[in-house]
């Protein structure tokens, strides 16, 4: 086992950033037993689950920052736990774990939307790398003004102006006006009337 302090300085060096809040699913307590004792040194909190139904039950009533999860679990798998996340809350980014390198499987879990995917056994500046990325990635959508979600849905939505839907009503055009719609229109001086 290595040593919490060596982990603690390893997770400060790699990580300056602020807390996340994780959910970590795998069906064996070892796996989530060793990957709550590597990150929290970090700072972030974990809470963990060995089902995978239990755990979307309690990430609809509760706000995670990320999700990490095994990819094989009897009954329910890692990409469909992530599917079922990302309707509940489409930005939640999901890192998947798997101890079977299987090209396949790295395929479908980012065609469905994993924000990662890490072999098992995970190394640890890997993952405290990943956390990282996320917490950028956080930390740059809040910056550009993109929407917070919660569990329950898009609760604050901050968007840019370049986001809010144009209006496609003509508007009313001053006499010898070009017609802004129309690029080949040429520009003429305006008559004003009266």
């Amino acid at each position: 086992m290595i040593h919490a302090s060596f982990l603690f300085m390893q997770a400060r060096k790699a990580n300056e950033h602020s807390s996340l809040k994780l959910l970590l699913v795998d069906d064996q307590q070892e796996i989530t037993q060793v990957l709550k004792e590597s990150i929290e040194p970090a700072g972030h909190t974990c809470v963990s689950y060995q089902n995978p139904r239990k755990a979307l039950q309690r990430f609809k009533r509760e706000s995670f920052d990320a999700v990490i999860t095994d990819l094989r679990m009897p009954e329910f798998n890692g990409i469909q736990l992530m599917r079922a996340i990302r309707e509940i809350s489409p930005e939640t980014p999901v890192v998947i774990l798997t101890g079977y390198a299987e090209l396949e499987n790295a395929i479908a879990a980012v065609n469905s939307g994993a924000f990662a995917f890490l072999q098992k056994p995970v190394k640890l500046r890997e993952l405290l790398d990943t956390l990282s990325r996320i917490d950028r990635k956080m930390k740059s959508h809040r910056l550009s003004g993109m929407h917070l979600t919660t569990p329950r849905g898009p609760d604050i939505w901050f968007r840019p102006l370049s986001a809010v839907p144009r209006l496609n009503v003509p508007l009313p055009q001053a006499d010898g006006a070009p017609d802004a719609r129309s690029p080949e229109t040429p520009v003429q001086p305006l008559k004003m009337k009266g």
